[in-house]
């Protein structure tokens, strides 16, 4: 098609959409295209297929009594077309709404690919947040959720009923225990509708393809141990070997469809999985010198994994510590076997096989996690403690300020140190009974010898690093240099802690394989 006519082809479906006239304009889409909206607004996600798109179209947009967009400006080229446009409205409560954005659109062989539509989100969340907030702040109910869920994905089966008590502890703790800003009312419920489709979505995929359930999880690998004691660096070390594979973050976050090797960069979910980082960094800019990510490639932890069985200590959970108190305590084998069950939808069609994950949360697991992966072995990571715990903390604060009024730092110290000091406890039990399954890296090893660690790491696996393997790490930590995005120390007591009592409260869980604790050398 020539540039005239993909506009053509283009500016017909937007008028379509905006005229009511979806099942007109959906015709002009392949079958299988996509309509991406970054962010963490209502309408934000990734939607897939003519039928999920017409919902999206079809949605409500209730908290406005009127609303207009105008193309501006529209840029061809041959089979990319893109719409500059301009919002104008006025929401139900009277204020005037007005924001601007762009919508790149991709065609092939005459119909719609793709659509990718970004908008001012930080100026959307702050004048229209408010208006859904109090719409739906009362609305965060285990039942509204699953019905929207429901609704969006067009599916009805979750599987096993056990993530519905997760669900309804989470809502419980997020009345009693958090008071979320309008922005962070529609981030959670939006985490939390994530959650439930994709949950719907790898039940449809089972149902459809049951030959999935016949993968095997051979001798996964799990990193454990504290956060911020290295864990994320070694893990994106890890991830340079490419016989191994990790949970990349945008898989994690839509796990459907499942990935296909010889999908590549193009998949929207990439796109969308960095808009979201890109718009956390630009709100929370000090997150950047606490991790040493860089975008929906690198690999993560599986705690979006646990989030399908809404058990997972992530995100504002990482506040609601009375939450985490029935966490701590919840039988954990049935996620763990969710978890699994994710697992084998990942790999079914894109090697390799030989996971490599982490989360410190394994830690209050460690019997559940064994009982569903009994052939794993475990590495640990380790730090003085009166550097990492109160380090997490301030990763936990810097997140939380973006979502949570009034939020207490001393309050998530100390709440912090609980936790962690009953996972140490945990893991050290389960490890006095099968030592020979665990391995001991050292933070500062780590952060002096790098590769040098992975190599005694691989020693004790079993398996080669070959030569492509250190080029690849070596490229990894030329460009991901320490300090790039500046340093970050935290003062202990700042956070409600004390460097000498954390010390003193986790010296009972110090092995012998590693120095001790309290060493900051």
């Amino acid at each position: 098609m020539t540039p005239a006519e993909c506009a053509a082809l283009v500016l017909e479906t937007w008028h379509a959409f905006w005229r009511g006239e979806v099942e007109a304009g959906l015709r002009n889409f392949a079958p299988d295209a996509t309509w991406l909206v970054p962010g963490s607004m209502p309408a934000s996600g990734l939607k897939r297929g003519r039928e999920e798109i017409g919902r999206f179209r079809h949605g409500n947009l209730d908290i406005f009594a009127e609303l207009t967009r105008e193309v501006v400006a529209v840029h061809a080229a041959e089979d990319c077309v893109t719409l500059e446009v301009q919002a104008r409205g006025t929401l139900r409560d009277g204020r005037p709404y007005e924001n601007s954005g762009c919508v790149v659109w991709e065609l092939e062989d005459g119909k719609i690919r793709t659509v990718r539509e970004y908008v001012d989100t930080h100026k959307a969340m702050a004048i229209a947040a408010p208006a859904v907030a109090s719409r739906q702040a009362s609305g965060i109910t285990a039942a509204s959720l699953i019905a929207e869920a429901k609704r969006r994905a067009g599916l009805d089966d979750f599987g096993s009923d056990y993530f519905r008590e997760g669900l309804e502890q989470f809502v419980r703790s997020l009345d009693r225990e958090l008071r979320l800003k309008p922005g962070g009312v529609l981030a959670v419920r939006e985490r939390a509708l994530t959650y439930l489709t994709n949950r719907l979505q790898i039940e449809d995929w089972y149902r459809r393809h049951p030959e999935i359930d016949e993968q095997q999880i051979v001798a996964p690998v799990f990193g454990l141990g504290l956060p911020r004691t290295g864990s994320t660096l070694l893990q994106c070390l890890i991830q340079q070997d490419a016989t191994t594979r990790s949970l990349r973050t945008w898989e994690s976050e839509q796990p459907c469809p499942p990935p296909e090797a010889t999908v590549g960069r193009d998949d929207p979910r990439i796109a969308a999985a960095a808009a979201n980082w890109n718009a956390l960094t630009i709100a929370a800019p000090e997150i950047l010198s606490m991790l040493p990510l860089e975008g929906p490639e690198d690999p993560t932890e599986c705690q979006d994994l646990l989030g399908l069985s809404f058990r997972s200590s992530a995100f504002v959970a990482a506040m609601m510590f009375g939450y985490l108190d029935w966490l701590s305590s919840c039988d954990m084998e049935p996620a763990y076997a969710y978890h699994k069950r994710a697992l084998k939808l990942l790999q079914w069609r894109c090697p390799p096989r030989r996971w490599r994950l982490k989360s410190p949360v394994h830690m209050l697991n460690m019997e559940a996690l064994a009982a569903v992966y009994p052939d794993a072995r475990f590495v640990i990571t380790h730090r003085d403690v009166a550097r990492s715990i109160p380090s997490n903390a301030a990763l936990v604060v810097a997140i939380g300020k973006l979502f949570v009024e009034e939020l207490d730092p001393g309050r998530v110290g100390v709440g912090s140190a609980t936790l962690w000091e009953r996972g140490m406890a945990r893991l050290a039990a389960f490890r006095a009974q099968s030592d020979m399954r665990f391995y001991d890296v050292d933070f500062d090893d780590l952060q002096t010898d790098p590769i040098g660690t992975i190599r005694r790491l691989y020693d004790w696996l079993g398996d080669p690093v070959s030569p492509d393997y250190v080029q690849a790490m070596e490229a990894w930590l030329l460009e991901h240099r320490k300090g790039k995005h500046g340093e970050n120390r935290v003062a202990p007591q700042a956070y409600g802690l004390d460097a000498a009592v954390l010390r003193s409260r986790l010296a009972p869980f110090v092995t012998k394989e590693t120095r001790p604790m309290g060493d900051t050398q």
